[in-house]
């Protein structure tokens, strides 16, 4: 593999090839998902693509009964909510997406703060209008 730039560009084809990549400091060692160009941390230019595992755990989530026009297209609304979530990869970096709730029916899908979740690469529209979208589901 060639050099990627830390683009989100590049994060978004990755995730259609089912890597979920961000990047990494090579000053300070600090993780970023999705990658960045400049270390918000320590400054620093010299960034690297870094791969990451897909499992962490939920730091918080909501349920979403007014969504967007894209989730709206999908289906999704009042009566058919959808849960979103902050996952905190084991590498270190949160990470906002959509959960894969255990339990739908309930008001808070089943999803609990502190449960275990894996990445999963879902493919969504048809034809050139396909895109994969990073959903977390429970371990």
């Amino acid at each position: 593999m060639g050099r990627q730039e830390l683009t989100l560009a590049t994060y978004r084809r990755n995730l259609a090839q089912g890597r979920l990549t961000g990047s990494r400091c090579l000053k300070c060692g600090e993780p970023y998902l999705p990658p960045r160009p400049i270390c918000a941390r320590c400054h620093a230019t010299r960034m690297e693509l870094s791969d990451f595992k897909g499992e962490g755990t939920v730091a918080g989530f909501a349920s979403v009964s007014v969504p967007g026009p894209t989730m709206a297209d999908r289906g999704h609304g009042r009566d058919n909510p959808y849960m979103t979530a902050l996952i905190t990869l084991s590498e270190g970096p949160g990470v906002t997406a959509r959960i894969a709730a255990p339990n739908p029916a309930s008001p808070d899908g089943g999803v609990r703060v502190g449960m275990p979740v894996t990445a999963d690469f879902a493919s969504e529209g048809d034809g050139e209008e396909a895109t994969v979208t990073l959903v977390f589901k429970p371990r």
